[in-house]
């Protein structure tokens, strides 16, 4: 099996809990926001998770591939310790921060470094014809403005992208956390587009934290 990514729009900022430790990255400058509709004085986190394996991919050699993805977008990247896992899991978290479109710029260098550049594969993801997986958390108060009145934006999302995007129900939560699983199936420039899509809209409305 490929690499996994997991996915958590976080509110709160740079928030990311006092106990754990994290490996960090040189922070780059922050590109100013195409999105002009979204404030880019705002500072905002997004999560990924990943197994250790990936993130060796997602550090590089010496740290030069976070350090190379930071460059680039203007975020910023730092990742739990090893073996410093996300609750239940067996991954390791990848906090990026930023503004806006620093970020989702940077969740998408990083999720397609872990597909095309995978340590250890004998083969990258084609992204022409292999599909991927993207589970991204959201905050159950987003559910609603990403699913749409009668499921016209999850529509949408669906329909400009490519790739199957889904909401698990709300009894799937992970009990004490208040997200809800989404995950983005598709083809990688797919999928890659579908989790920008919720990512927007989400900061769009203008939900608390991000």
């Amino acid at each position: 099996r490929g690499p996994r990514a997991m996915a958590e729009i976080v509110a709160g900022g740079e928030n990311f809990g006092k106990k754990r430790q994290l490996e960090t990255g040189v922070e780059g400058d922050i590109d100013r926001s195409k999105r002009q509709h979204i404030s880019d004085s705002d500072r905002l986190a997004f999560k990924l998770l990943v197994s250790n394996k990936d993130a060796g991919t997602v550090i590089g050699k010496s740290g030069a591939t976070i350090q190379n993805v930071q460059g680039r977008t203007g975020c910023r990247v730092r990742i739990s310790n090893n073996n410093e896992f996300f609750p239940g899991t067996q991954d390791r978290v990848v906090l990026i921060t930023g503004t806006a479109d620093a970020i989702i710029m940077g969740a998408k260098a990083i999720v397609t470094e872990l597909f095309e550049n995978p340590i250890g594969e004998d083969h990258t993801v084609d992204p022409e014809t292999k599909s991927v997986v993207i589970t991204m958390l959201v905050p159950e108060k987003t559910s609603g403005v990403i699913i749409g009145k009668g499921g016209e934006n999850i529509k949408h999302m669906i329909e400009e992208s490519g790739a199957k995007v889904k909401l698990n129900s709300k009894d799937s939560r992970i009990p004490g956390l208040d997200e809800r699983v989404l995950t983005c199936d598709g083809k990688l420039p797919s999928a890659k587009r579908a989790m920008e899509l919720v990512m927007e809209k989400v900061l769009e409305e203008g939900a608390p934290g991000y």
